[in-house]
């Protein structure tokens, strides 16, 4: 008798979906605004090229804007971090969508995906700031995240639409002279990085235009160093 073998399709999907408001947190003798305290949401979200809906920005000149529209963590990197342990729950990098069926040295910048009828394209890696070892109790996690390549990602809007918990994350458009989240946060942060690794991580056009700006920068200092 044959066995009918039933395939099961590892499918991308939204596994944690989270939004937030600013409020003050300490920061030294100061306090400063963040929204990187998200809660879990079991709605669903309308999603604009400036944003999601329900979500907001505690400092409007390092966040939001239309290239870091949506904020993603993997759910794979989480495991990064139970390996070294210190568990971290979705949402405690601050990212909008915790996704499970990607790593970051899978995912280019560039690549486009559909969530039910949003269309969304990886702009650039998430840059951690302070807010993140703060909001985890952890001050090392910046640097270590930085290591680690396990920054999480940005999206940036081609069509709005809703989005929401459990729906799936289909790739339709695979981004061509690229690299992965994980080489670029290597290129970006080793102190090994030559001229031509930075111009190559430049050079695609999907890269958001902050990160082109601070390869520009690195590039002129290491052309300086070697005159």
């Amino acid at each position: 008798m044959e066995i009918r073998r039933e395939i099961v399709k590892n499918v991308p999907e939204i596994i944690s979906f989270q939004v937030g408001v600013p409020q003050m947190i300490k920061h030294g003798k100061k306090e400063v605004p963040t929204a990187i305290y998200k809660q879990f949401s079991n709605k669903s979200h309308y999603v604009s090229s400036l944003g999601v809906e329900g979500d907001e920005q505690g400092d409007k000149i390092h966040h939001g804007g239309v290239d870091k529209a949506v904020c993603v963590y993997l759910q794979e990197s989480y495991k990064h971090w139970d390996q070294l342990g210190r568990p971290l729950e979705p949402g405690a990098f601050g990212e909008n969508m915790t996704i499970s069926g990607l790593e970051e040295d899978q995912v280019l910048i560039g690549n486009t995906y559909r969530i039910g009828s949003l269309i969304v394209q990886v702009s650039q890696p998430r840059q951690p700031c302070f807010k993140l070892g703060i909001r985890n109790e952890w001050p090392q996690l910046v640097q270590l995240s930085m290591e680690s390549g396990y920054t999480g990602f940005y999206l940036r809007v081609l069509e709005e639409g809703e989005a929401s918990l459990g729906m799936e994350v289909e790739l339709i458009e695979q981004a061509q002279h690229s690299m992965s989240i994980k080489a670029a946060n290597r290129i970006m942060y080793s102190k090994q990085s030559t001229v031509q690794q930075y111009e190559q991580l430049a050079s695609i056009t999907e890269l958001a235009e902050v990160w082109k700006e601070s390869l520009a920068r690195k590039i002129e200092k290491l052309k300086q160093q070697t005159r």
